[in-house]
């Protein structure tokens, strides 16, 4: 079974199981609760990140757009036939927003960025992704620790896992993201960034690699 047969097969699946309607309730009554919590007195900051929220889902058509996510048709990475890896399963509690936004359709590629590997220079070079496609150590650290002993790897250590294309398009959603012009940014920087702090997790490990299957509770 190819890769396409195989995710359709999973698309259909996943639309059986999740009830969009009560999926598509749960968001509107979150959008109301919003809105009362907006009419309160919050700190700045607080009122935000809510209003950053309800833009995702201010009219019925956003949140159903929002809900169809969860049935998303691509989703498979392409793992070298010899490649050893382990499958950490778990439960992401709130994903499934930002991708909408996206200029550009991206494979949705994650960094798990260690800053152990990185100087100073090359941490401020990814700071346009602020927390856009990036999860920070202590995000996953615990999943890590899980197979420390086997000395197991980051997944996108991977050979091929960012093209430079492929980050070039990451780097544009991120600078629509933040406000940012993309002239600014020093692209070939955050390329050379990237591509050390690969190397330097496949040498600090030698195990397999890591890959984790979330499940969206939008």
């Amino acid at each position: 079974m190819n890769k396409k047969v195989y995710e359709n097969k999973i698309y259909k699946l996943t639309q059986e199981i999740l009830d969009d309607v009560i999926l598509i309730d749960i968001k509107k009554q979150r959008r109301g609760k919003i809105k009362e919590q907006l009419q309160s007195n919050i700190k700045e900051q607080i009122k935000k990140n809510l209003e950053a929220e309800l833009e995702y889902i201010s009219s019925d058509e956003k949140i159903k757009e929002l809900i169809q996510y969860n049935h998303s048709e691509n989703f498979l990475i392409n793992i070298p036939q010899n490649e050893k890896i382990v499958l950490a399963m778990g439960i992401n509690p709130g994903g499934g927003s930002e991708i909408i936004r996206n200029l550009e359709e991206t494979k949705d590629a994650i960094l798990f960025i260690n800053d152990t590997y990185l100087k100073k220079e090359e941490k401020n070079s990814l700071r346009i992704f602020n927390n856009y496609y990036i999860f920070t150590h202590g995000y996953h650290k615990a999943n890590y620790e899980i197979f420390k002993k086997i000395h197991a790897r980051a997944h996108w250590a991977q050979d091929g896992y960012l093209s430079r294309d492929e980050i070039y398009k990451m780097v544009k959603n991120s600078a629509q993201y933040n406000n940012i012009n993309l002239e600014n940014l020093d692209i070939k920087k955050i390329n050379e960034t990237i591509e050390h702090m690969q190397k330097k997790e496949k040498q600090k490990h030698d195990g397999p690699y890591v890959m984790f299957r979330g499940f969206n509770l939008v």
